[in-house]
């Protein structure tokens, strides 16, 4: 009973977030991120879609313009991009999309970008930073 109360909570809560990002963040902004995710990682709408949740469709129109980006998803592309651009500290723009697509010890033999898609983009940055900086 109380675990449902709690999920209740953080529901309500991640939505009301997700508000007062899409409030301070844009619209505009959030399409931006899509477009920046599909040119620098190559990534498709199919591609995008999977990472956020929905289907490539969706993706579609909301990079489109036919179709708002709620605010859950909103608050969601906020912290891709910011775990981008840090990637993009780290690597140069046009060399990413090959990065992330080389299987890696790093990431027990998988790609990068199969964690990415998976949704987990910022656990990818934290092992490239921890990499990269323990070499430095």
């Amino acid at each position: 009973m109380r675990l449902t109360a709690d999920f209740d909570y953080l529901g309500t809560f991640n939505l009301a977030v997700g508000e007062v990002i899409t409030e301070r963040f844009g619209t505009a902004a959030a399409r931006a991120t899509l477009e920046k995710l599909r040119a620098i990682l190559g990534m498709s709408f199919d591609d995008l879609g999977r990472m956020l949740g929905v289907s490539g469709e969706t993706v579609r129109r909301w990079e489109r313009r036919s179709s708002a980006v709620p605010p859950d998803r909103m608050a969601l592309l906020v912290g891709i991009d910011n775990a981008l651009d840090r990637l993009l500290n780290l690597f140069k723009p046009e060399r990413l999309a090959q990065i992330v697509s080389r299987k890696a010890d790093l990431f027990s033999g998988m790609t990068a970008r199969e964690l990415i898609l998976a949704g987990r983009i910022h656990d990818v940055v934290n092992r490239y930073e921890f990499a990269l900086a323990y070499q430095g």
